[in-house]
């Protein structure tokens, strides 16, 4: 007897590749930095359990954070920080 696959057991692992696949192909390579150098701007993608509101991009902008893209229909962002 087979068991039906309950959509939302399915749907998660779904969505969890579809963001690991997103933030994969929007990552840039990565760089070895030479000795000496001086530190730039690195951009990282933040994952959030809800979508940011002003005061989270308030903090970020405070901090000296840039957001340089917001998703639609992900909770994530590319923030570029120093």
């Amino acid at each position: 007897m087979r068991k039906s696959l309950d959509t939302q057991s399915v749907r998660l692992p779904t969505c969890a590749i579809a963001a690991l696949s997103l933030a994969l192909c929007l990552a840039p390579p990565a760089v070895i930095a030479k000795p000496g150098s001086k530190p730039g701007k690195v951009d990282v993608i933040v994952g959030y359990d809800a979508k940011p509101d002003q005061a989270e991009k308030n903090r970020v902008k405070a901090l000296g954070g840039n957001t340089k893209r917001e998703f639609r229909n992900f909770n994530m962002r590319v923030i570029s920080i120093s």
